[in-house]
């Protein structure tokens, strides 16, 4: 029986075979099982091990590509939304993790005091800490964590939220955004859809449990926000096999504000 890395369920079933794919491009035949869980309705891998061969092969310097006008506007509607919450900060102490490279950081203006961990130095700008999250030494504590597509990257993100806990001042802000495996783009796509990402994404959560892991390791005024627009043509490429595109595609819009692809959740220390 395989356990829902989430919500720790072992009510899952086998839900379809996935391939390497990053967005819409294809990279490899390799076939992953996707499997279900029944009681949060998250999807997840099985029997995945990283290792410096796992990095090496699935994140080639390819995987990350130079920002485009579409990843500046969605720096700068993220930047708004840290600040709102830190009104009244003359300086904020602000991690990123799984910062890449940096271009969310570059973003923020000069009161924000700027840091960053990946598993791999793609900017020599800021103070950048290079490892496994979880086994990297961080000396400081910070106003605000974020976690933009960082987490279900991770095969045990219970105690990734429990470290980025421990990083957090009192009543310090976490901010997480995960695709949403309630989506239409999930359901009509499924091997196909956008955010899927094989073999590096171990998990697409859904609302509840994200919530679920939040309050299993202790966050308080978990908030989530539904997220229309962050990728925007994310549906558009999950549903490209479909025969509803048909139906899709000359309404677009509308599904799109109908159906949030990704999460924005936002948590208190």
């Amino acid at each position: 029986m395989n356990q829902c890395p989430l919500c720790l369920s072992k009510n899952t079933n086998f839900a379809f075979n996935s391939q390497n794919y990053h967005g819409k491009n294809f990279l490899g035949k390799e076939k992953f099982k996707i499997y279900k869980c029944q009681n949060c309705l998250s999807l997840f891998l099985t029997n995945i091990k990283t290792s410096k061969q796992y990095y090496d092969k699935y994140y080639p310097k390819s995987y990350t590509i130079n920002p485009n006008i579409i990843d500046k506007i969605y720096s700068f509607v993220n930047k708004i939304n840290y600040s709102k919450y830190f009104p009244n900060y003359k300086k904020i102490s602000f991690l990123d993790i799984g910062c890449g490279n940096g271009q969310l950081l570059d973003s923020l203006p000069s009161k924000y005091e700027k840091y960053g961990t990946d598993i791999k130095k793609q900017t020599k700008k800021h103070n950048i800490f290079i490892g496994d999250f979880n086994k990297i030494n961080i000396p400081k504590k910070f106003d605000c964590i974020n976690m933009s597509h960082f987490l279900e990257h991770t095969s045990n993100p219970q105690k990734i939220l429990l470290k980025a806990k421990t990083l957090l001042k009192n009543k310090g802000k976490i901010f997480i955004t995960v695709p949403n495996a309630l989506s239409l783009g999930q359901k009509i796509g499924k091997k196909y859809y956008y955010h899927l990402d094989s073999p590096r994404h171990f998990f697409v959560p859904s609302p509840k449990a994200i919530k679920t892991i939040l309050q299993q390791t202790k966050y308080k005024k978990i908030k989530i926000i539904k997220r229309y627009f962050d990728f925007p043509l994310d549906l558009f490429w999950s549903v490209r096999h479909s025969p509803l595109k048909y139906i899709i595609y000359p309404l677009y819009p509308i599904f799109k504000i109908l159906s949030p692809e990704t999460l924005l959740i936002i948590a208190q220390k």
